[in-house]
C-alpha cells in the first residue's frame, strides 16, 4: 500500500498548478473586459459631448441669422476671411456657410457644423430669404 502512495506523489501539485492557471486566465479575461468597457464609455462620452457642442454651435448661428442679421452677415458673408465661426474659441467645432450650385443653376446656402474628433457634421439648408421664415 505504501508503494501506491509513492506513485502518486506530485499529483496535488499538478492539480494546484492547473487551478492557478485556470483562475489566472479567468481573472485576465475579466480584467480585459473591464478595461475595454471603460475605454468604450469614455469614447461614447466624448461623442455625446461633441454632439451637444455641435448643436450649440448650430443654435448660435441660427439665432444670429434670424435675430442678428447684421452680425450674421459680418461673420459669415465677410469677403476678407473664411465664412466660418468657431464656437467656443477653444473648441474644435466649426460652423461654416457653404454655397452650392444646383443642376438648374440655382444657388443654395447651408450652415454646416463640423467636428474633428469624432468626425461628424450637421447641415441646415437656409431658406431662399430670411423673410420666408416667420420670426417669433
Amino acid at each position: 500500500m505504501r508503494d501506491a502512495w509513492r506513485n502518486e506523489r506530485g499529483s496535488a501539485l499538478l492539480l494546484v498548478l492547473l487551478v492557478v492557471t485556470v483562475l489566472g486566465m479567468m481573472i485576465g479575461g475579466v480584467t480585459l473586459a473591464v478595461h475595454n468597457s471603460g475605454e468604450e464609455s469614455l469614447r461614447h462620452e466624448r461623442q455625446v459631448q461633441t454632439e451637444f457642442q455641435m448643436e450649440q454651435a448650430m443654435e448660435i448661428a441660427l439665432y444670429m441669422l434670424y435675430n442678428q442679421p447684421d452680425q450674421f452677415e459680418a461673420t459669415f458673408r465677410n469677403q476678407s476671411k473664411t465664412p466660418c465661426m468657431v464656437i467656443p474659441p477653444d473648441n474644435p467645432v466649426q460652423v461654416c456657410l457653404e454655397t452650392t450650385q444646383g443642376e438648374q443653376g440655382q444657388t443654395a446656402e447651408s450652415l454646416v457644423v463640423r467636428a474633428e474628433k469624432p468626425t461628424s457634421a450637421i447641415r441646415y439648408t437656409l431658406p431662399d430669404t430670411i423673410d420666408a421664415v416667420q420670426r417669433p
